[in-house]
């Protein structure tokens, strides 16, 4: 029901996704879309049809379209049809992570990191991310994000601090890699983790961070004022 495809020679040939989110735009909730796989069979290229959808989808929705561009390059490829910066590029690398761990005793990572039901994450997430520009998703999103990086090798859960603080952290494999897709770890806290979580799942290095993203908004919103700093960081694939 929220995905929008275009039919030609009695198959499917262009298509995107909009995904429901709610968008905190100057202090208060206002439903959006994420904007997810836009896609066009390759021997269809070149003939505008993923434009046509989304311009569609800006004038049926009639709601902001967010998205998180597969490749920078396609950043100003969107900024033509309307979109524009409103989630900054903050993704790192920590390599050599590992070597710390010569010098620390073994941990078992499942008292570090604690399960959570997914309305717990999802409240822990709205207090500890909740910003102008915050992108929200509800309890089915984000229990389909966290089955997801369970079938990668990853996980999701709390991570309490000596005073009872509780942040969330989800995460999965990609080969060598352990991708933090979402943490509200303060760095510090995160570094003196990541050696006993890259142990734990086998991997090398780190990267974590949000690629950046982009925001259309709709006629009746044009005028709204757009953080260029949002949250965005949890993206369905």
């Amino acid at each position: 029901e929220n995905m929008l495809v275009i039919h030609e020679d009695g198959k499917a040939v262009s298509m995107a996704s909009f995904l429901p989110v709610r968008y905190l735009c100057e202090g208060e909730y206002v439903d959006a879309r994420y904007v997810y796989a836009v896609a066009t069979l390759p021997e269809y290229r070149g003939r505008g049809l993923a434009k046509r959808i989304l311009m569609f989808a800006h004038e049926h929705y009639g709601q902001p379209l967010i998205l998180a561009p597969a490749e920078e390059s396609l950043m100003h490829y969107y900024e033509t049809l309307g979109f524009r910066k409103a989630f900054p590029d903050t993704r790192a690398w920590m390599k050599d992570t590992l070597a710390a761990l010569e010098w620390t005793e073994n941990v078992d990572v499942t008292d570090m990191i604690k399960p959570l039901t997914t309305q717990e994450y999802v409240q822990i997430r709205d207090e500890k991310c909740a910003k102008e520009g915050y992108v929200r998703w509800d309890e089915n999103a984000v229990r389909y994000a966290i089955e997801l990086c369970e079938h990668y090798g990853g996980g999701a859960g709390a991570v309490e601090s000596a005073e009872g603080e509780r942040d969330i952290l989800m995460y999965e494999k990609d080969d060598d890699t352990l991708v933090i897709l979402e943490t509200s770890l303060g760095t510090r806290a995160l570094q003196e983790l990541l050696p006993h979580l890259l142990k734990e799942t086998g991997t090398s290095r780190a990267s974590y961070g949000q690629m950046p993203g982009m925001i259309w908004l709709p006629e009746a919103m044009e005028k709204t004022k757009i953080s260029e700093q949002g949250y965005l960081a949890l993206t369905l694939g």
